[in-house]
């Protein structure tokens, strides 16, 4: 695993759906697809699937009166339906991209806008199921080729951002979560085994060897009987 840097940075996080939809806002029917096609068409290898009627959005932080620039690929299910990108500054929402009748090719899209507050707000939204991926906000007027926020990590089997950090693997769909509550371990989406400053949380317990819980002991003998001590 390496990490590099680049002269510019992505405002946005979570820009592809690599880690679910955490930091987006959204209406309707959102997932986040990785696949053949977006291994072959996209930067990241994920991408947003929006249903027909569907938004997501999010608020970011900027520079305030300073030239940014907005990218993104996406491509429709079918054509003829419609695809927004928009930004609200100071509750206003200007409408940067259009598309009225949407392929299903891919398509790269980029547009400039000045900034008029230090929090905006991106939105896409659809009126057929489109598939959007490779999204940044960088500074300046120059296109930036796509890449994560500098305050994230995302790989396959590993995710570090704002929320903590997770370790899994596929084969045994095992995985550790750490973040500033709790440690977490899960199979699947059971939890097994949370830690918090509050306690300690098992799941399904096996114990094959003596256990002291306080002042009682469990014992184990010869492994086919239980006994209970008083300490």
């Amino acid at each position: 695993m390496s990490v590099s840097r680049t002269s510019y940075r992505n405002l946005l996080k979570n820009s592809t759906g690599r880690n679910g939809l955490t930091f987006w806002n959204t209406t309707g029917t959102v997932a986040t697809v990785s696949n053949t096609n977006t291994s072959n068409n996209t930067v990241s290898n994920s991408a947003f699937q929006l249903a027909a009627g569907s938004i997501i959005s999010q608020d970011f932080s900027l520079k305030f009166n300073e030239a940014h620039t907005v990218s993104l690929l996406f491509r429709a299910s079918c054509s003829g339906g419609e695809a927004k990108v928009s930004i609200t500054q100071n509750s206003t929402e200007s409408i940067l991209y259009d598309n009225a009748n949407t392929g299903t090719d891919w398509k790269f899209v980029t547009f400039p806008f000045i900034s008029l507050d230090t929090v905006c707000t991106i939105k896409i939204t659809a009126s057929i199921e489109i598939f959007a991926s490779d999204l940044i906000v960088s500074e300046g007027t120059n296109i930036a080729p796509w890449v994560q926020s500098d305050e994230e990590l995302y790989t396959t089997n590993f995710i570090a951002d704002s929320t903590g950090l997770t370790i899994g693997s596929t084969t045994t769909d095992m995985k550790a979560h750490i973040s500033t509550s709790a440690f977490e371990i899960y199979c699947g989406d059971d939890l097994r085994i949370n830690v918090a400053p509050d306690g300690m949380r098992l799941q399904k317990t096996i114990i094959d060897d003596d256990l002291t819980v306080g002042s009682v002991k469990k014992i184990v003998l010869a492994g086919i009987s239980v006994d209970f001590v008083i300490l």
